[in-house]
């Protein structure tokens, strides 16, 4: 009994063992570099919408703000960048939520006029600059009342 067990276990063990053929060496290389990007002068950017923002003028145009924004990276770096507006996205997908409910603030591309989504990526070129609209919006059938708002939202660039 043992030595057909043991004639079994060898039968098997041509299955699974391993053979080599053949070998390579394999060798790995590359190059670390620090990625530091900036936004501007690295400050923060504020924007003054002012004290006469008229609830019943809020149509998508009026109060538009442009923010053109010089981002530098790294000269060596040759990668593919992302630019994203993060955020607390509100009642559109391109509108950030403020302190009043039903007001939100809208992000355009200043080069196309068309909508930023919050919180999504979009690609960017190292050293290109991004001009963005800001405007404040009301949701739709919105009864807003006055007083201050406050909204913030955070400008990132990262390798893809």
């Amino acid at each position: 009994m043992r030595l057909r067990l043991l004639s079994f276990t060898l039968f098997l063990s041509m299955f699974f063992t391993a053979q080599a053929w053949a070998a390579a060496t394999l060798t790995l290389h590359g190059k670390l570099i620090n990625l530091t990007c900036k936004i501007g002068n690295d400050q923060p950017i504020d924007i003054d919408f002012g004290d006469e923002v008229v609830v019943d003028l809020l149509d998508g145009q009026r109060y538009q703000h442009d923010v053109p924004l010089q981002i530098t990276c790294n000269n060596d770096y040759k990668g593919e960048l992302n630019f994203t507006v993060s955020g607390i996205a509100s009642f559109e997908d391109s509108v950030i939520e403020t302190t009043i409910p039903d007001l939100g603030i809208r992000f355009l591309d200043a080069s196309s006029n068309k909508p930023i989504e919050i919180n999504k990526a979009y690609p960017y070129k190292n050293n290109d600059n991004v001009d963005l609209i800001v405007v404040p919006v009301k949701a739709p059938n919105a009864k807003l009342t006055g007083g201050d708002f406050n909204a913030s939202a955070q400008l990132l660039v990262e390798p893809q």
